[in-house]
């Protein structure tokens, strides 16, 4: 039994179509506003102090809290006063999709009685590494970083399954983007998505609407997740080895390699990893 995310159980379940779950992810986001977002509407901060908190963000793994009081924009009581506010006015994707009228409230709790006992048995926590990458820090690395970037820089909440080496056999997962981080041991990492995931991602990253993304904006917005990803995890390794990052490649699907499929509510995705000797990295 795969991982799954509420708005797929329900959808799975023919209570919802996917037009409806985005209306409601749509209203979780103008609803749940980030914390920089909450510091600029209470004056604790100004949309350029948020950015460049935003833009640390990129380089180093911090929560946006930390940060801005390491920075001089916020101090402690305003940060805590901005994380108990954020938490007492978030509403999940059942909240909305009532308040969309997709569900009554009654419904709802019984679907997520169900969806509690659909995902029972599920392991929860970090996925497992296969053999082949348990030695490999850089791949470890990585797919301990993915999600939290994914929830930083687009806001798209998800997990990684366990790794298999199938890789998906989803027809709308037609874009890709890789690169190889050369070290020793390297890792060649590949991030497949459909559009919509894509778009979602591209968006966060290059901080446009997502209905200003093009299919070309799309590609560039992987291989721009990726050199974050990377350059972050290679921080992270600062003093463990050296590596060095090759530039992102596109439209190269692998022959092998272990694939990690994400689950969340923007799509389908697959981080695939293959680890390399510098020799093979730099042919």
């Amino acid at each position: 039994m795969a991982v799954k995310f509420f708005g797929q159980f329900l959808i799975e379940q023919g209570e919802i179509d996917a037009a409806s779950l985005r209306a409601a992810l749509d209203l979780m986001e103008r609803e749940n506003p980030t914390l920089g977002e909450l510091a600029v509407r209470a004056g604790f901060a100004s949309e350029s102090d948020c950015r460049r908190v935003n833009g640390e963000q990129r380089r180093l793994d911090r929560p946006f809290g930390e940060l801005a009081q390491e920075m001089g924009v916020l101090n402690s009581i305003e940060v805590e006063e901005l994380l108990q506010n954020q938490a007492d006015t978030r509403i999940n994707v059942g909240d909305a999709l009532v308040r969309l009228g997709h569900l009554s409230r009654e419904r709802l709790a019984d679907l997520e009685d169900g969806f509690k006992r659909d995902q029972a048995m599920v392991p929860q926590g970090a996925p497992a590494l296969p053999d082949a990458l348990v030695q490999n820090r850089m791949a470890s690395c990585l797919v301990d970083m993915f999600p939290r970037y994914c929830m930083r820089m687009a806001r798209i909440d998800l997990r990684l399954d366990d790794a298999k080496v199938e890789r998906p056999s989803d027809p709308d997962m037609n874009l890709i983007a890789s690169l190889v981080i050369v070290g020793a041991p390297g890792v060649e990492m590949h991030l497949m998505s459909g559009s919509d995931f894509a778009r979602k991602l591209s968006a966060g990253i290059a901080c446009l609407p997502e209905s200003a993304i093009t299919a070309e904006l799309c590609l560039d917005g992987l291989g721009e997740f990726l050199n974050v990803l990377a350059g972050n995890a290679m921080s992270a390794l600062e003093g463990q080895g050296t590596y060095r990052l090759e530039a992102p490649r596109y439209g190269q699907f692998p022959d092998h390699g272990w694939c990690f499929s994400a689950s969340s509510d923007y799509g389908s995705a697959a981080v695939i990893l293959t680890p390399v000797e510098s020799s093979e990295a730099s042919a």
